[in-house]
């Protein structure tokens, strides 16, 4: 009889089945191209797509991995057909300073003006942005490196990082994918 104190196996082998590459649920999109449960666990959200300037669009999405938290921008250029995530860095505590041991998060929000030194409605397209990001030590990913990145697999946990394209510029090079 199951008193609801045993392990279920069966859901640990779900969520680590390495051969699916899904997590337990199917991704959820919601309006403007948000979605929640992306990823091989489950745990990537994406709040919905917001307009930069004329085919540029920006989504951030978060991760709610415990030790290791995410914010992440990804932005995409509906007339080149680019697209690319924007990872953060930090904020890591200074010398001296208290903090969790084992507690590395990487979050975007920090490098953004007004904080921080980049501008989003200053780049023309997404080559701009990686340049500009590289020259402050972020890092960042093309559209081809997604999946490795993310861990999102084929099927129900990918995203489409031209969702945005389809709703704001239906006309553009970037909708038609």
């Amino acid at each position: 009889m199951d008193t609801g104190t045993e392990f279920h196996w069966d859901v640990l082998e779900k969520i680590r089945d390495q051969e699916g590459g899904e997590g337990i649920f199917p991704v959820a999109r919601g309006q403007y191209c948000s979605f929640a449960f992306a990823g091989e666990y489950d745990d990537y959200f994406g709040t919905p797509v917001n307009k930069i300037k004329s085919g540029l669009l920006v989504q951030t999405v978060h991760s709610l991995d415990a030790c290791n938290p995410e914010t992440n921008l990804v932005i995409t250029d509906c007339q080149n057909v680019q697209a690319a995530i924007l990872l953060g860095k930090g904020p890591y505590p200074e010398e001296g300073q208290a903090h969790i041991a084992g507690y590395t998060p990487s979050l975007i929000g920090h490098h953004l003006a007004p904080e921080g030194p980049l501008e989003l409605s200053k780049i023309d397209n997404v080559s701009d942005l990686r340049a500009q990001a590289s020259e402050i030590g972020l890092r960042s990913y093309d559209e081809s490196e997604f999946e490795e990145f993310y861990e999102y697999r084929l099927g129900n946990d990918s995203i489409d990082a031209f969702c945005g394209c389809k709703l704001y510029y239906p006309d553009s090079p970037g909708a038609k994918l």
